[in-house]
């Protein structure tokens, strides 16, 4: 098992576990909102959009480690090489 594998495995996401953990804090974000937007402005999209946009940042975190690791564990290129080229 290389480092990759056991890293994807041991840093598995629960997106929705993580999205109900922080729900009470969207929600608190959401009513702070509230005294500074349009009375048009419902709490309920607020929520929904905090929570959406909290969901969609949980996945793109992960996706960067995860392509982080892929980057650090792939061959590097020999920089010895680098600048002594013979034309």
């Amino acid at each position: 098992m290389n480092a990759y594998d056991m890293y994807s495995t041991s840093q598995q996401v629960n997106v929705n576990k993580m999205v109900a953990e922080h729900a009470e804090l969207v929600k608190k974000i959401a009513f702070h909102l509230m005294n500074r937007l349009p009375s048009t402005v419902q709490v309920e999209d607020l929520i929904q959009s905090g929570n959406i946009c909290q969901h969609s940042r949980i996945i793109c975190l992960a996706t960067i480690s995860t392509d982080a690791l892929t980057l650090s564990s792939s061959s590097s290129p020999n920089l010895s090489t680098i600048g002594n080229s013979t034309t």
